[in-house]
């Protein structure tokens, strides 16, 4: 009975030693895996200190992001500006382009600042013996322009500050122990560099003075005497900063050889920086009165960097006058269809300097119809295929009266006379381009030089149109209620005047045609507290009425009305430009507000209706109306793109649009 229980007695040893041989072997265990833990963390610790910290790897790379998406836009504006040289409106949408563009990279850069001040500061947890070497600063040294430093802990990832005197301090991060950072002529530029890690400290600063570019120069050097031995030609930097200049209100700079775009911001108190593509080594910016507005300029390449920024302090405007108030305003009714009853028949105390050559209209038949066009021998042939008498096309306000010749004798040629636009996109005129438009009308207006000896002297100029939707925002980044638009209100109207005082000095009777298209009344405000006797100076009033009647009915009357409140009823409207765009029923992206699958029969209704309801509206006070334009700028079916199908014929006009080409020519010939 003693032996029965002997079997579980002995299991039961046997577990429990087995346990016990367990738990041993855990407890001996134990201490190496703690032992493992401590260290795991610890490299972890280390290895986070020395690994670059997201906010800043996440800034740098927007910050790259975003130089290179304002550079590829910049060149699209150049090629758009290229393409359509003659009507530069067509690139409003890359003109916002730049402008978003340049608004996100200065965004983007300082987030970049603000990522490496932070991460400049020793965090919790970072600064332990074990991490020190990698908050070491590195030893920076100059050879030449290049920056060389040591190699830190083994990291290759370093941030790089370029102090560049007048700006604010950029940052970088660079991959390696040297870089070249781009030129800035002119100036010393400090550097310093740190590794890309929590709290890791700067090293010393080292400078380096770059030599001054040379300045652009209008007449050519003087050959040298000895010709020196060849030298290895050096690659041009094409990321170095140009060097400006300021003479004046004009702006000049060193050229970058290989670059022919360059990104201009202007900075006006107050407003968000304004960026824009210019060519050449000079501009003349439009002025701000009383204002110092500073100027900046690089390269549009990769990288480049921005030239020291420039000043120029513009002198206070006029004090505004009040405009006169012998003719009170009045409401204008919704869809008025004749003008306002308070504008007499001709104007008390308006001392116009001369009359307008077209002569003011006194009835619908005083209408002068004409079409955009241009200087292209197609535009020639595609005028007179349509008949018309009158032809708008664009010259630059810089060109010389020698440069419109060939464009004026050949229209008229085949009896077509020009009505020069003198355009200065995105900029305004000095005052010698202003009053260099007298050497277009002694040239071209009536018993102008050119027609000396000539049979065809009735094919002169009549009037000059001064700049292309000026008042309009496009151009200029700014809306009615901006003090820059004001501003520029200001100056477009000394210059109105400081044309027509030239013109009229000259003996001749050619006309100014002068923007006033805002219906805020901003446009009319400013030009008037700038020269109060502006009327005088004025030969009519440019509108481009695009889309349809309603919205244009009230435009034309807030422009009556505002032209009564300054005591210049008397001056007409010029429509120069109106049109719709039709590729024969195919739908286009857009028709200002139109139907944008016009067929060629809607659209020459369209032309009709518009025609009428325009003339009954403003009787004798529509002197002009000019189609836009001659031919299509794109074959039927080739695109999508609504400004490539406004042409009164088709592709470079080899064809009629049938309906819509006849009621053009309908127009053309009444």
């Amino acid at each position: 009975m003693l032996r029965y229980p002997s079997r579980p007695h002995r299991a039961w040893r046997l577990c429990i030693t087995a346990c016990l041989a367990l738990l041993v072997i855990a407890a001996a265990a134990a201490q190496p895996l703690a032992a493992n833990a401590n260290t795991d963390s610890s490299h972890r610790a280390a290895r986070a200190a020395r690994v670059m910290p997201r906010s800043l790897a996440v800034a740098a790379r927007r910050s790259i992001k975003a130089d290179r998406v304002l550079v590829a836009r910049a060149r699209t504006l150049k090629k758009c500006l290229s393409k359509h040289s003659e009507h530069p409106k067509k690139c409003k949408a890359a003109r916002r382009g730049v402008q978003e563009a340049g608004s996100k990279l200065a965004s983007a850069k300082r987030q970049l600042a603000k990522a490496v001040r932070s991460t400049g500061k020793a965090t919790a947890g970072s600064s332990g013996a074990s991490n020190a070497s990698a908050l070491q600063a590195p030893q920076l040294t100059v050879s030449g322009q290049t920056l060389i430093w040591n190699a830190v802990a083994g990291l290759n990832m370093y941030v790089l500050v370029r102090k560049v005197p007048g700006q604010t301090e950029q940052y970088s991060v660079v991959s390696g122990t040297s870089t070249t950072p781009p030129p800035v002529p002119g100036v010393t530029v400090h550097y310093s560099v740190r590794t890309a890690v929590d709290g890791s400290a700067w090293a010393g600063e080292q400078s380096i003075t770059y030599p001054s570019a040379s300045k652009p120069v209008s007449a050519p050097m003087v050959e040298p005497v000895t010709v020196p031995s060849p030298e290895p030609v050096t690659a041009p930097d094409t990321q170095a900063a140009p060097q400006m200049w300021v003479s004046g209100q004009t702006i000049t700079w060193s050229a970058t050889p290989g670059v022919n775009t360059y990104i201009f911001v202007r900075k006006v108190p107050g407003q968000p920086a304004q960026y824009s593509v210019v060519s050449g080594t000079s501009t003349t910016p439009p002025a701000v009165a009383g204002a110092t507005v500073g100027y900046s300029i690089r390269t549009a390449v990769e990288g480049s960097a921005w030239a020291p920024e420039v000043t120029i302090s513009y002198p206070a405007a006029t004090p505004p006058t009040p405009p006169p108030t012998e003719e009170p305003a009045k409401s204008p009714t919704k869809k008025p269809v004749s003008p306002p009853a308070e504008e007499p028949a001709s104007p008390p105390a308006e001392k116009p300097v001369s009359p307008p050559a077209e002569e003011p209209a006194g009835s619908p038949s005083a209408i002068q119809t004409g079409i955009n066009s241009g200087h292209e021998p197609g535009d020639f042939v595609a005028a007179a295929t349509l008949g018309a008498k009158l032809v708008r096309v664009g010259f630059g306000i810089e060109d010389t009266a020698a440069q419109l010749r060939p464009t004026i004798e050949k229209y008229a040629a085949e009896g077509v006379t020009v009505l020069p636009l003198a355009e200065f996109a995105g900029r305004m005129p000095s005052p010698a381009e202003a009053q260099d438009l007298a050497s277009w009308a002694d040239a071209y207006g009536p018993g102008g030089t050119f027609w000396a000896g000539r049979s065809d002297g009735d094919m002169a100029i009549k009037s000059i149109e001064f700049g292309n939707e000026t008042d309009y925002s496009g151009q200029y980044h700014d809306e009615p209620g901006d003090a820059s638009y004001r501003l520029r209100a200001e100056e477009y109207a000394v210059r109105v005047k400081e044309a027509a005082q030239a013109i009229k000095s000259s003996g001749s009777t050619v006309g100014l045609l002068v923007q006033n298209d805002d219906r805020s009344g901003d446009w009319m405000k400013g030009m008037y507290a700038a020269v109060p006797d502006l009327t005088q100076y004025v030969a009519g009033w440019t509108m481009h009425p695009y889309g349809g009647r309603e919205y244009n009915e009230f435009r034309f009357s807030v422009l009556i009305k505002q032209a009564a409140e300054y005591g210049a009823s008397s001056v007409p409207i010029e429509v120069t430009e109106w049109g719709v765009t039709t590729d024969n029923g195919r739908c286009l992206e857009y028709n200002d507000g139109l139907n944008p699958c016009m067929t060629y029969q809607e659209a020459a209704q369209e032309v009709r209706n518009s025609y009428a309801w325009m003339k009954e509206m403003l009787g004798s006070k529509l002197a002009m109306f000019i189609f836009y334009q001659t031919g299509d700028r794109a074959p039927s079916g080739a695109t999508t793109n609504w400004q490539d199908y406004f042409g009164a014929l088709q592709y470079e006009g080899k064809a009629s649009k049938g309906p819509f080409t006849e009621a053009v020519e309908a127009v053309l010939h009444s």
